[in-house]
């Protein structure tokens, strides 16, 4: 998994960017700490393993024309992965695997599976403990013919 300083991978409104090829750990900071300012000790912080990959098909597409394609939609796909992540953990998703289809011709496909690791992690955000989410996550970008 590859650490990176998640402030060379924002876009102008701070949101993080996804790049294909990686696995992150996406911090998601609690509601309630967002909102409340002091609540951060009591907070339920969360982290999520997040990889977003290709389809790996590459009978539709070159792998250049994936990457072309890919870095016009970089932060709608970025911020649709944020939205998913972060909804599931309010209230999961039936199944997955789920596909989301774009209005540029893309598909992203989004799947889950038990992140046993995830529970030996003790991390913390501030003063604050961070608890691993049971599941990680998938994504597969695939460009439409």
């Amino acid at each position: 998994m590859d650490a990176i300083d998640i402030s060379e991978h924002e876009s102008r409104d701070g949101q993080p960017l996804f790049n294909l090829g990686q696995t992150v750990l996406l911090f998601l900071p609690s509601i309630e700490a967002e909102t409340a300012a002091g609540a951060e000790e009591e907070a339920d912080h969360k982290v999520a393993q997040v990889t977003l990959e290709t389809s790996g098909d590459t009978r539709a597409k070159t792998k250049v024309e994936t990457i072309a394609a890919f870095f016009l939609v970089q932060h709608e796909v970025s911020e649709l992965i944020m939205r998913v992540v972060r909804a599931h953990e309010a209230a999961p998703l039936p199944r997955t695997p789920v596909r989301f289809v774009g209005e540029r011709r893309y598909v992203l496909v989004a799947e889950t599976k038990a992140w046993a690791y995830g529970a030996t992690l003790r991390l913390a955000w501030g003063g604050a403990r961070v608890r691993a989410c049971a599941e990680k996550w998938t994504f597969r970008f695939e460009l439409i013919e």
